[in-house]
């Protein structure tokens, strides 16, 4: 990861800034994140710099995982960066590898992991799933000998259950449903269950909790979540 600082304010900058990119191509398009991850979006490296203030080269960056060169094998733990993948997978959520099954082809080769807890294959790539790296393989390892053992295992319960950060589900289901000009004559709250959310399967009242509280606790449960 290449660390850049914002020349402007404008969109979803502040100037002065750091942020990090993994990819900047050779026109100068690079795929922006905030440093403790939050994916911003693609935009031009005219309006950043280096962390000392030089001007970033139009010369290609890419420390981005490549799907041909992940070298998968049993026991191996994916991280899921999707809530999409499937009806039972979360994203952020850590996941065994049960099974590999490589599908050879002429020119290319694709991968399928079967999952412990879940019998479905899935294809792998790397804008779904990712390797631990050496440094969270080594704290887990640890973890898993001197505190609770953690269950890699997929769950076949509803993904909020699943979710590892209930608080903020419940908070990004109802900005989206609030969000979309779509909704007619349903709630909120009935609208993110049936439409904007409906993958995460809510349940009216899981939102019981987040109704009876005030806006100030929900905006510091917010920027709470978002430093973690």
């Amino acid at each position: 990861m290449k660390r850049i600082k914002a020349k402007t304010n404008g969109g979803k900058l502040i100037k002065g800034h750091t942020y990090v990119t993994d990819f900047i191509s050779d026109y100068g398009n690079c795929s922006v994140s905030t440093t403790d991850g939050i994916h911003i979006g693609w935009l031009n490296s005219e309006h950043f710099t280096n962390p000392d203030g030089s001007e970033i080269p139009r010369k290609k960056y890419d420390t981005r995982q490549k799907t041909n060169e992940v070298e998968l094998k049993e026991g191996d733990i994916l991280v899921c960066l999707s809530n999409k993948k499937s009806k039972v997978l979360v994203k952020d959520g850590k996941y065994r590898i049960k099974k590999v099954i490589i599908n050879k082809h002429s020119y290319w080769n694709d991968a399928y992991v079967i999952l412990e807890g879940y019998t479905r294959k899935l294809k792998f790539n790397t804008w779904d799933f990712r390797k631990l790296n050496t440094k969270e393989t080594r704290k887990l390892t640890i973890g898993q000998i001197f505190d609770k053992k953690e269950d890699f295992s997929v769950e076949n319960v509803r993904k909020f259950e699943a979710s590892k950060d209930k608080h903020k589900e419940l908070i990004e289901a109802i900005a989206k449903s609030i969000r979309d000009h779509k909704r007619h004559q349903l709630s909120v709250i009935d609208w993110a269950i049936q439409k904007t959310s409906k993958e995460m399967k809510f349940k009216k009242g899981d939102f019981d909790e987040m109704l009876n509280m005030n806006l100030g606790d929900i905006l510091d449960m917010i920027d709470g979540s978002e430093t973690n």
